[in-house]
């Protein structure tokens, strides 16, 4: 019997015979078909817009483990724990810009997410930094509402600056603020901070050069 030419099951046989995604609707179709030992210990959520591979932990309070998302212009992206993988990190399983694009880069994901590695898995030092900083402005957030936290808002506040720093060599006003009180106190003083890097201050020079600009301003 002649296989019809043209329609979805030419379509079908096709992508069956190599290893390439050839879009969205391939992968939605044909996951199980072609990775279904890969997917056997994995819950599978199927919508219009994207395929959802996950784990549950339901020793405690449910919780989701670890999920692999795909969308329909075939992004991937990885949460452990709430916490999503950088990009940088998954661009070892798949192309550039996480983009899935293979049978096989499908195959390897789901295996290693589902293994115990993940648990230990690392990140780099930017992600650990943009963390601290987000739960930091989420903690200051938290306070606003609160009229007798204002000296902790400000302590909140201080702590962002500071880690903010470790982004990018801006120093905001209230760190500048902070660093000019300290400076007219004790110069000396100023310098032994300064020298000893426990806090991230602008030069003697940078700072009398950053008040300049802000008296310019309030002028």
């Amino acid at each position: 019997m002649a296989r019809p030419r043209g329609t979805k099951f030419t379509y079908l046989t096709n992508s069956l015979e190599n290893d390439e995604i050839i879009d969205f609707w391939d992968l939605n179709v044909n996951f199980q078909l072609r990775i279904a030992k890969y997917v056997n210990s994995w819950k599978i959520n199927q919508e219009k817009s994207q395929l959802l591979f996950y784990k549950l932990d339901v020793t405690g309070s449910p919780m989701i483990t670890v999920s692999i998302k795909i969308t329909k212009y075939l992004e991937v992206q990885v949460f452990i724990r709430n916490n999503r993988i950088e990009d940088a990190y998954l661009e070892t399983f798949l192309d550039s810009n996480c983009l899935l694009k293979y049978w096989n880069q499908l195959k390897k994901l789901l295996k290693f997410f589902g293994s115990d590695a993940v648990s230990t898995l690392k990140h780099s030092i930017d992600f650990y930094i943009a963390e601290a900083f987000d739960n930091l402005c989420s903690c200051l957030d938290n306070l606003a509402g609160e009229d007798d936290t204002k000296r902790l808002r400000d302590k909140v506040q201080f702590l962002i600056n500071q880690v903010g720093l470790l982004r990018c060599n801006i120093y905001s006003e209230y760190t500048v603020e902070v660093a000019f009180s300290i400076y007219l106190c004790s110069s000396s003083c100023y310098k032994e901070i300064e020298n000893s890097g426990c806090l991230s201050i602008p030069t003697e020079k940078e700072l009398l050069k950053l008040i300049e600009k802000s008296s310019v301003k309030k002028g």
